[in-house]
């Protein structure tokens, strides 16, 4: 009988494959299958349709370009009626690749196969990751980019020559290039990798001469990496031949920007919202591992302090940034705090490991739910949207069966004709142009928000033209804030299905 050897490095690959493999099916099965509220509306639009520009006064922060161009290529592999599911399912297949690279950056630090499942189940299956890998949003892909450059810096750290070491500075440098085209977050690791930097050429001992050459490698890297990033950057600066104004955009957005720099002041209530929904995340026992970090890895302490250094910083950044979606920020946080898990989990037991994956697994999964049944009743918002769910659409990380968005266009279809007029806030309106783009709707009414440009005193003139003609105009939500200051004031409203009718004031 013949016998197959499989080498060790063998199995380690298959392993890798199949966590990769079985994360993505649980993503594919899971993903929202027609069109979404709020940005994730907005990013279904513009991959759907390969537009790049920002809406609003968001800035260069909100663009994406990496994202929007690899997602736009991923959805032509689809037939147009799956479209819209691919570009949910593209969310998927980025945190399908970070939850391999979680698997095999712990493992490779432990030695431990079970401590990097332990680190890959648990960071897969948490609220927040699921939640973001089965609608259409920017934050998995840069989870994934986070840990294939946590990766180079491990190279470096274990790299056995000069030239190898070299190599990892310039794919690390091209890989956050890449990571900042995709989502300004990247910018935040930069600090670190400086600081490694001067610690890698004082212990190289390298000439000042040999340094410059180096380093201007490394950012011809960046650079290349970053490209479109670039493209776009020197096109703003064209336009506003500013190079703050166009820094500004970049780093900053034109809306978060306060936020962004701590100054935004606080809204206790959001943030305890906030705070909240991230709590769900931290379901699985087995972030009791953390209080048992192993004291020794493969990569040494230098590597230590960089994942510790990049912690903090990512976790901080999120912590004190108070914007409507701060628990999304929380990501890179649970990603990182995978990996120290997964190094504490390779001090426990086996068997008792095997307990708190088991038991993690079945908690991540009925948590979601029980919270569901105890929150429903204080879910009460200042507006409510046609059929969704707040509890559930908050708390239950899978939106296979999450319908609301998709339902609302359908009934909007069916409830307006041509020549009728749609008022609407981004939230709203964003599953309607993004169904409206994919061909889902004829949409032959016309929509009156910030996807179409009109101002307050534009959107005023419509309504009343609209009006005094005998058509019909509708809002969404006829509430301060998702409407406009001057129609509420000037207009009275009634509801008809899933919509307000707008009439004069008697």
């Amino acid at each position: 009988m013949t016998r197959f050897w499989v080498s060790e490095r063998g199995r380690v690959l298959g392993l890798c494959a199949l966590v990769g493999l079985v994360a993505l099916a649980v993503y594919a099965v899971t993903a929202q299958r027609g069109v979404s509220w709020q940005d994730s509306g907005i990013f279904q639009h513009r991959v759907v349709t390969g537009t790049y520009t920002d809406l609003g006064d968001g800035g260069l922060a909100v663009v994406h370009p990496w994202y929007l161009k690899s997602a736009r290529l991923f959805c032509m592999a689809f037939p147009q009626s799956l479209q819209v599911y691919a570009v949910n399912l593209y969310s998927g297949v980025g945190m399908a690749l970070a939850v391999t690279l979680v698997f095999i950056l712990t493992r490779l630090l432990t030695g431990s196969a079970l401590a990097a499942i332990v680190a890959a189940v648990t960071l897969g299956l948490t609220h927040m990751g699921w939640w973001l890998a089965t609608i259409a949003e920017v934050y998995t892909w840069s989870l994934a980019f986070l840990f294939a450059e946590l990766l180079c810096v491990l190279r470096l750290c274990l790299a056995p020559s000069d030239i190898v070491r070299q190599r990892a500075w310039c794919l690390l440098m091209f890989l956050n290039g890449m990571h900042a085209s995709l989502h300004n977050v990247a910018f935040l690791n930069l600090p670190v990798y400086g600081v490694l930097w001067l610690v890698y050429v004082r212990e190289n001992q390298l000439p000042l001469r040999q340094t410059f050459t180096r380093a201007c490698l490394c950012a011809v890297c960046w650079l290349a990496g970053a490209s479109l990033l670039v493209i776009m950057v020197v096109s703003d600066l064209s336009q506003t031949r500013s190079l703050v104004a166009t820094l500004t955009s970049l780093l900053v957005g034109g809306r978060y920007g306060a936020a962004v720099m701590g100054a935004g002041g606080v809204n206790l209530r959001l943030a305890a919202g906030n705070m909240a929904l991230t709590a769900v995340s931290f379901a699985s026992p087995c972030w009791l591992c953390v209080v048992k970090i192993a004291k020794g890895t493969s990569g040494g302490n230098v590597f230590k302090r960089v994942l510790l250094a990049l912690t903090v910083i990512q976790a901080l950044f999120w912590v004190r940034y108070f914007v409507p979606d701060q628990a999304t920020f929380v990501l890179p946080t649970l990603g990182f705090g995978a990996v120290w898990l997964g190094l504490g989990a390779a001090s426990f037991h086996k068997r008792t490991v095997c307990v708190l994956l088991a038991l993690g697994c079945v908690s991540q999964v009925v948590v979601p739910w029980a919270l569901v049944v105890a929150a429903r009743p204080h879910m009460a918002r200042l507006r409510s949207l046609p059929f969704r769910d707040e509890a559930r659409y908050w708390l239950v990380p899978w939106k296979h069966d999450e319908r609301s968005a998709q339902r609302f266009a359908e009934e909007v279809e069916g409830k307006l004709g041509k020549g009728d007029v749609l008022i609407g806030d981004l939230t709203a309106v964003s599953p309607l142009a993004a169904a409206r783009a994919a061909g889902m709707i004829a949409g032959e009414w016309r929509l009156v928000s910030e996807w179409s440009g009109e101002s307050v005193e534009e959107t005023f003139e419509i309504t009343e033209k609209t009006l005094h003609e005998g058509g019909r105009v509708y809002v969404v939500s006829p509430v301060a804030g998702y409407a406009p200051t001057a129609i509420l004031e000037r207009f009275g409203f009634v509801r008809e299905g899933v919509l307000w009718r707008m009439r004069e004031k008697r």
